[in-house]
């Protein structure tokens, strides 16, 4: 088979781009999150350190940590997502350590997946995202449901 050298160059171009490319990965973990888990009878959720699991295979925004097997929710089930970013004045740490603390404030990034569980009715999941990952967080929220995420961020 004879190719003349612009074809030659361009077979070879692609072949060097697809050596290069690389699949998307079935499942993205991004860990420090922590889930407010709702406790009944109780007012206080209790907070579970772990990783927020996104598998787009399963179709599946999952939780898992140490303590707790793992907390579920269908991507398909996902109805609404809200981010919140708060804003904190570091008081306490300002008395406590330096006094220039006192002029700057924490900021935490929290995640509300909005979903409607096996029997149709409706729930939440709370969420704090870690500072370093919450982008990539709400990024692939978005990408995998095919939904903005809703944003509210204090001043």
């Amino acid at each position: 088979m004879h190719l003349d050298s612009l074809s030659r160059r361009a077979f070879s171009a692609m072949l060097y781009a697809l050596a290069w490319v690389k699949p998307l990965p079935a499942a993205e973990y991004f860990r420090k999150a922590v889930w407010f888990e709702k406790q009944q009878g109780s007012d206080k959720p209790i907070e579970r350190e772990g990783s927020l699991m996104l598998d787009r295979n399963d179709k599946l925004l999952a939780f898992s940590s140490q303590d707790v097997k793992r907390m579920e929710v269908p991507l398909d089930a996902i109805s609404n997502l809200v981010y919140e970013r708060a804003k904190r004045p570091r008081y306490a740490a300002g008395l406590l350590f330096a006094w220039p603390l006192l002029f700057t404030k924490t900021k935490k990034h929290f995640l509300t997946v909005q979903y409607k569980d096996a029997s149709g009715e409706g729930q939440y999941a709370l969420f704090q995202l870690h500072k370093e990952n919450f982008r990539e967080v709400l990024a692939a929220i978005e990408a995998a449901t095919d939904s903005k995420v809703e944003r509210l961020e204090e001043n």
